[in-house]
């Protein structure tokens, strides 16, 4: 049977610090310091372009949006409430979900205006539905928002 020894009990294990006085090794210590950092930030993140460094996905996984969110408006008064088709707008991508944090609402009122997004150069280029004419400015002034 083990006896019981005190040592044991209560053995501590202190760290002892070394100081070396040679410059020699002190200049290597920090030359290698040094070339390791520099091999890190040029070799793998400049040059090499680590960051970039991507792994394909194993399995598959399906997401799903939920829920409304409110915005509330800055300089006018009220909120907005969207729904999740909105809030994920342009809908899913392939392997990525795309959640909008911030999101431009334009006030529009369909009237007749110029289009600048009907370039013309004569009143047949303007829609005819619309009875569109060509400005001098070298848009359609038609219908549209």
């Amino acid at each position: 049977m083990d006896t019981w020894d005190v040592d044991k009990v209560f053995y501590y294990d202190t760290r002892a610090e070394v100081n070396i006085q040679d410059p020699i090794l002190g200049l290597v210590n920090s030359c290698v310091q040094i070339g390791v950092i520099a091999y890190i930030i040029f070799g793998i993140f400049i040059s090499g372009q680590g960051y970039l460094d991507f792994e394909q996905a194993r399995g598959a996984i399906a997401t799903h949006v939920r829920g409304d969110a409110v915005a509330n408006s800055i300089g006018k008064p009220g909120k907005r409430y969207f729904t999740a088709e909105e809030i994920t707008y342009p809908g899913l991508e392939n392997g990525n979900v795309f959640v909008a944090t911030r999101q431009k609402v334009m006030r529009q009122q369909r009237g007749i205006c110029e289009d600048f997004q009907m370039p013309c150069t004569s009143d047949n280029d303007c829609t005819r539905k619309k009875n569109g004419t060509c400005t001098g400015k070298g848009f359609c002034y038609e219908t549209s928002w």
